[in-house]
C-alpha cells in the first residue's frame, strides 16, 4: 500500500514538472523571436535622448542594419525612433527618427502615417535610408513593433510647426523655445525652404555695425515706417488687431526694397525672410501661414499678375486661408489656416484704387509714396552689403519685452 503511495506521489511530482518543462520551452521558444538592442553600440551623440534599451521583438537591429529573426537583412540602414510629436498646430501625431548614414547619425522628421503605410514609407528612400518596393512592408512592421513594445520608454515632446505664439502668447518660436521642437514632416506641404526661413531667424556678425546702418537708414520716414511695422507684428495678437499692409511705392532707384529689408533685418536674414511677388498668390499665403506672427516681406508687388492682385490683398489683410472642400484622412473638410501679422510691400505704383480692392481691406493698407531717394547712393550700397552680414539683433530683445509682464499690463 506505501510503495502505491510513493509511485503514485511520483506521477504528480512528475506530471507537474512536465507542465513546468513545458511552459519554460514555450517561453524560450517566444523570447527566442524577442530581441533587445543596447543602443550604447552605436555610439549615438549625447544630445540625443535615446532609449538606452530598445524592445526590437521579433526583429534584430545593429551597426550592420535591421535583421529578421532568422538574421537576414532587411535594411542595411540602422534606424530607430528618437522622439514622438503629439501636440501640432496640424495634429498630426509626427516622429523623428534617427538613422546612420555614412557613419554619420543623422534626424529626419515624418509623418506617423509615412511609417505605418508600405506605400507612403518608401519616401524615406529620398533621404538615403535603404527602404524599398521590396522590403518595405517588413519595415513598416518593424516600425510598428518598436512602438508598440517600447510605449514607455520612446521620449513624447511637444512640438511646432510654423513660428510666432503659442501657450496663451506665453512662448515665441524661435526665441523662447525650449519647451518644443520644430518639426516639419518627410511629405509636408509647406513651402521649399522652410527649414531654411526657420534657421534664418537668428543673430549673425556684429551689432554695432547693424546698429550704425539702421541709425543712418532711421533718418528717413519710409525706413522708419517699416522698422514701425515689422517690430509691431508680434504685437497684434496680443492687443487684437487685426492683419495690415505696409507699402512702400515709387520709382526704381529710391531705396524702397533697402527700406524693407533693413526692416526684416531685425529678426534674421533679410534675404531668407523674403519674397518676391511673381510667386504664386497661394504661395504667398503659405508664407503667411509659417510666418504667422512676423512680418514677411513681398517685394515687387506690380509683378503679381492683376488678376491676382486683389485676392492677394484681401488675403493678407485678412490673415486667412480661404476655405479648401477638401477632406482629410478622418474624412472632415480640411481647415482654414489663420495667421496674424503685418505685410511689407513695395512697388513701382500704390496698390490700392477705388475700385479694385474691398473697403475693408483698404482701411487695414498703409501706403506711402518715395519721391526722393531714401540715402545718398554710396551709403545705400554700403548698407544693402552690411546688413547682408550683420542682422538678428533687436527681434530677440523685443520678444523679451513682449512677453514681460509689465509691458503687458
Amino acid at each position: 500500500m506505501a510503495r502505491d503511495k510513493v509511485v503514485s506521489f511520483d506521477k504528480e511530482y512528475k506530471k507537474a514538472f512536465d507542465v513546468m518543462l513545458k511552459d519554460y520551452d514555450n517561453a524560450m521558444k517566444v523570447n527566442s523571436f524577442y530581441h533587445t538592442c543596447d543602443t550604447s553600440i552605436f555610439n549615438i551623440p549625447e544630445e540625443y535622448e535615446v532609449v538606452d534599451i530598445l524592445n526590437t521583438g521579433e526583429f534584430i537591429l545593429n551597426v550592420l542594419g535591421i535583421h529578421n529573426k532568422d538574421n537576414v537583412l532587411i535594411c542595411p540602414t540602422p534606424i530607430l525612433p528618437l522622439y514622438l510629436y503629439r501636440k501640432n498646430v496640424d495634429n498630426v501625431e509626427k516622429v523623428r527618427v534617427l538613422y546612420r548614414k555614412e557613419d554619420k547619425w543623422m534626424t529626419l522628421d515624418i509623418d506617423r502615417l509615412t511609417i505605418s503605410n508600405q506605400g507612403k514609407i518608401i519616401d524615406l528612400a529620398n533621404h538615403g535610408i535603404s527602404v524599398n518596393s521590396g522590403n518595405a512592408l517588413n519595415m513598416v512592421k518593424y516600425f510598428n513593433t518598436i512602438f508598440d513594445n517600447n510605449v514607455e520608454n520612446i521620449v513624447v515632446r511637444d512640438s511646432v510647426a510654423r513660428l510666432g505664439w503659442v501657450d496663451g502668447n506665453s512662448h515665441f518660436i524661435p526665441y523662447n523655445s525650449r519647451d518644443y521642437d520644430f518639426v516639419l514632416s518627410v511629405n509636408d506641404k509647406a513651402l521649399d525652404g522652410t527649414k531654411q526661413t526657420y534657421d534664418a531667424i537668428s543673430e549673425k556678425g556684429d551689432y554695432d555695425t547693424w546698429f550704425e546702418c539702421m541709425q543712418k537708414m532711421r533718418t528717413n520716414i519710409p525706413t522708419r515706417l517699416a522698422f514701425a511695422a515689422s517690430a509691431v507684428s508680434p504685437l497684434l495678437t496680443i492687443l487684437g488687431s487685426p492683419c495690415f499692409v505696409t507699402m512702400l511705392y515709387g520709382k526704381t532707384g529710391t531705396g524702397k526694397t533697402l527700406s524693407c529689408r533693413c526692416a526684416m533685418s531685425m529678426w534674421g536674414d533679410p534675404n531668407v525672410l523674403s519674397m518676391r511677388a511673381d510667386s504664386t498668390t497661394a504661395s504667398i499665403v503659405r508664407k503667411c501661414l509659417f510666418f504667422n506672427n512676423l512680418p514677411l516681406f513681398v517685394d515687387e508687388f506690380q509683378l503679381l499678375k492683376k488678376d491676382n492682385s486683389q485676392e492677394f490683398l484681401m488675403s493678407v489683410t485678412e490673415g486667412i486661408q480661404r476655405t479648401r472642400a477638401t477632406m482629410d484622412s478622418s474624412n472632415n473638410f480640411t481647415s482654414s489656416g489663420i495667421w496674424k501679422n503685418c505685410t511689407l510691400i513695395t512697388g513701382e505704383h500704390q496698390c490700392t484704387t477705388d475700385n479694385n480692392i474691398g473697403g475693408g481691406a483698404v482701411n487695414r493698407i498703409i501706403e506711402l509714396r518715395i519721391d526722393d531717394m531714401v540715402a545718398d547712393e554710396m551709403d545705400l550700397q554700403d548698407i544693402y552689403y552690411k546688413i547682408d552680414e550683420n542682422y538678428g539683433f533687436l527681434g530677440k530683445k523685443l520678444i523679451a519685452l513682449y512677453c514681460d509682464k509689465d509691458f503687458r499690463e
